[in-house]
């Protein structure tokens, strides 16, 4: 049955997510990237961007924050579920979630 479920589910998720990746600015895909694909730290990206590595970390946390509201808003209106029902579908398909990160940010 949760097979069932991580199939049924997941191109919607995956539709959501890139929809979502859509809205992200510059900065926030790109931080992303260095993280998920280049494998940056948090004390690589506040070098990098010559910032403290606490604006580092903020910024980080704030793009995946948008990334995952943007993708619950999207769940909820492309499948008419609440944000519960959006959230357990997210936590459903979660093993989906690097690939896709993946997938959408290279």
């Amino acid at each position: 049955e949760l097979a069932y479920l991580k199939d049924h589910y997941r191109e919607q998720f995956q539709n959501a997510f890139a929809k979502a990746a859509t809205t992200l600015n510059e900065r926030q895909r790109n931080i992303l990237r260095q993280q998920h694909i280049d494998g940056l730290s948090i004390d690589d990206l506040a070098s990098l961007y010559k910032v403290h590595r606490a604006t580092a970390a903020r910024w980080a946390a704030e793009a995946r924050r948008t990334l995952l509201d943007t993708t619950r808003q999207a769940l909820t209106q492309s499948l008419g579920v609440d944000v519960q029902d959006a959230d357990s579908i997210i936590r459903l398909v979660r093993s989906q979630l690097d690939i896709s990160i993946h997938s959408l940010l290279q």
